[in-house]
Order: structure tokens, then C-alpha cells, then sequence
């Protein structure tokens, strides 16, 4: 049987915590830039959108960076920006 002392249960925690940060702020980031884009604040919502999509490809999440991507393409076509 393994011990672990307190400090080492904390690394761990820590550890799989860490592992879930870029999904979490990928997510806020997203819900803000939904709301941004929803109020017609296309900017900042188009903001959001980038964060998201970093960090979504930063952590191989290629479902969910289509969807943030997508999103960044709505805001250009609010623009009229097609190219």
C-alpha cells in the first residue's frame, strides 16, 4: 500500500486540476464571446473568440475549436467580411 502525505494528495490534486484549466477558460471565454456577439458587440465578442480558440488548440481539443472558429466566422460575416 502506497502512502501519500498531504503534500503529495495536494501535488496530485493540482495536477488534475491543471489538466482541466485550458478547457475551463476555453469555455468561459467562449460564453463570453457568446454573449459579446448576442449584444451586437462584435469586437469583443471576436476577443473571446481568440482566446478560446488558442487555448482550445493549445490543448488538442478539435471538436470545440471548430465550434469556437465557426464562431469567429460569424463575426467577420456580421462585418460583411467574407474574405
Amino acid at each position: 500500500m502506497v502512502k501519500l502525505s498531504l503534500t503529495g494528495i495536494m501535488i496530485l490534486f493540482f495536477l488534475l486540476l491543471a489538466s482541466n484549466v485550458h478547457a475551463i477558460n476555453a469555455l468561459d471565454y467562449f460564453k463570453m464571446g457568446e454573449q459579446a456577439y448576442q449584444e451586437g458587440r462584435y469586437a469583443e465578442a471576436l476577443k473571446h473568440y481568440e482566446k478560446a480558440s488558442a487555448l482550445l488548440k493549445k490543448g488538442g481539443k478539435k471538436d470545440d475549436h471548430a465550434v469556437v472558429l465557426n464562431n469567429i466566422g460569424m463575426v467577420y460575416n456580421s462585418w460583411g467580411q467574407y474574405d
